[in-house]
């Protein structure tokens, strides 16, 4: 059973987003980005290990995958999936900032949707060079954190997890694969 609920923008949750969205996201690209509505989702159904390190992490989608997610949750990508998405292998591809996200909308799309997501990390494997793991993240590691040239500076912690939030410092930035 799903359980949707509004983040009303008094709640600290939605404050917290913002700040996150605010602060790990150029000015430029920041022009383009609209917050309309912040939703809370509950998947009674969904199961998946607790193996700890739990982080607010983004995902994105676009606008034809949504009602997918909704339905039936995150899915790992198809082997049809080209390999400049796959990078690190196959899995779900998060992202500590919304600055960091490659954002590929067509011009015929006039949205995409952002999922703030609960995310058990585990043991985290951290690379800074495009390794290709294909189906398997090596032992004993859980996820792969590939790093980059920005990452944001700051964590704040809420309810047993961590969610970025910037500035964003010019040196490495994070995509996580689990």
């Amino acid at each position: 059973m799903k359980v949707f609920k509004i983040i009303q923008k008094k709640d600290l949750i939605y404050e917290i987003i913002q700040k996150s969205i605010l602060t790990t996201t150029d000015s430029l690209f920041l022009k383009k980005l609209k917050l309309s509505n912040i939703y809370e989702i509950e998947r009674n159904d969904e199961n998946y290990e607790e193996i700890g390190n739990k982080k607010l992490l983004w995902y994105w989608t676009r606008y034809k995958n949504y009602i997918s997610i909704i339905l039936k949750g995150l899915r790992i990508i198809g082997d049809e999936t080209p390999e400049c998405i796959n990078l690190f292998g196959k899995g779900l591809y998060f992202y500590d900032s919304i600055g960091s996200i490659p954002f590929i909308i067509e011009d015929k799309e006039k949205f995409i949707f952002v999922f703030l997501c609960e995310v058990s990390l585990g043991n985290t494997l951290e690379i800074l060079t495009n390794d290709y793991f294909g189906h398997q993240i090596p032992y004993p590691f859980d996820s792969i954190k590939a790093c980059g040239k920005f990452y944001p500076s700051k964590t704040i912690n809420f309810e047993n997890f961590e969610i970025y939030s910037g500035p964003v410092l010019r040196e490495i930035f994070s995509v996580i694969l689990i």
